[in-house]
């Protein structure tokens, strides 16, 4: 059954959409177009970039509003905790790479525009839709606890698939270069931002509650 939706969200959401799906879907052409692996383990790194991963994410998150609107994925995307979960995701993407990635990569052609997309376009436009946009509810600080997981459960997929492959899809945890102690260090810093985030995140949100 398709759940009737807010023509001003529809819209907002197909324009999000059709930014997030563009910017992963120029990187991965151009990703393929400059592959030095085969094809399978270009798809495998291509999909070990949080960056991708969170932005994969957000282009979900629209789609479901914009195609799905009655569909169990539709519903999972639009509880509140959910979306304000994923803005905080987005917004550490655009954080790290804009202060601490921007000046070591370079990107021309369409990389260029992907990279800008994915970084900086992606993540301000969510985060000014949620702010506007979506309809909040009260969330208690032990959401922190769930929306900790995603992020944990990357980082130790990064770390044993590295091992394994002996690379690690950003510098900061890259174990060959810096060593076990330096990288806990690093993620226990990248910890504490997410953490931060999630707390003024809702501290933001529960007062945007309160004030409606």
């Amino acid at each position: 059954m398709q759940q009737k939706i807010n023509p001003k969200l529809w819209w907002v959401a197909l324009a999000g959409c059709l930014f997030a799906w563009a910017g992963i879907g120029i990187q991965l052409y151009d990703t393929l177009e400059i592959r030095q692996l085969s094809i399978p383990n270009t798809l495998i790194k291509f999909f070990s970039y949080f960056t991708i991963l969170v932005n994969l994410l957000v282009a979900l998150h629209y789609s479901a509003i914009v195609f799905a609107s009655g569909s169990a994925m539709s519903r999972f995307f639009r509880k509140h905790s959910s979306t304000t979960a994923i803005a905080a995701y987005i917004l550490v993407v655009g954080i790290i790479y804009n202060i601490s990635l921007r000046s070591i990569w370079t990107f021309t052609g369409w990389g260029r525009l992907s990279n800008e997309l994915l970084h900086t376009v992606t993540p301000v436009c969510f985060l000014l839709y949620w702010l506007f946009i979506t309809v909040k509810e009260k969330l208690s600080f032990r959401v922190i606890i769930y929306w900790m997981v995603f992020p944990l459960l990357y980082l130790v997929y990064s770390l044993i698939r590295g091992t394994i492959v002996h690379s690690y899809p950003y510098p900061f945890i890259d174990v060959n270069s810096l060593g076990y102690s330096t990288v806990i260090v690093n993620c226990l810093g990248v910890a504490a931002l997410f953490f931060i985030l999630f707390t003024v995140f809702i501290v933001i949100n529960n007062r945007l509650k309160r004030s409606l």
